[in-house]
């Protein structure tokens, strides 16, 4: 841990939350559109489209939070918006990574 002034420290920190929980999502999505860019069937569109939704919602959420990221707990993003519920679509995105997980299509 260095001490002082850190130059684009928020900037990183912001961007390593960003593509921290994502990644799994995006991860999934390159399994299901794998190998010709179209879902196995028609039934996994739903998949594709609530994990695009995930993923929006962290990168919003951690982008305009004015709380500290759950990693880097003494940073916080350069783009913070006082009273914006940044924290609350993150968590939204979590439950939707566990919908991902645990659901299969009908």
């Amino acid at each position: 841990h260095l001490s002082g002034y850190q130059p684009g420290a928020d900037l990183i920190a912001l961007l390593v939350s960003m593509l921290d929980a994502p990644m799994f999502i995006l991860i999934a999505m390159v399994l299901i559109l794998f190998p010709d860019g179209n879902p196995p069937s028609p039934r996994w569109r739903w998949t594709v489209w609530l994990g695009g939704i995930g993923v929006c919602l962290t990168v919003v959420g951690y982008a305009l939070s004015s709380d500290p990221f759950p990693l880097f707990p003494d940073r916080r993003s350069p783009f913070g918006i006082e009273g914006f519920p940044g924290t609350g679509l993150v968590y939204l995105s979590y439950m939707i990574m566990a919908v991902l997980l645990v659901g299969r299509p009908w």
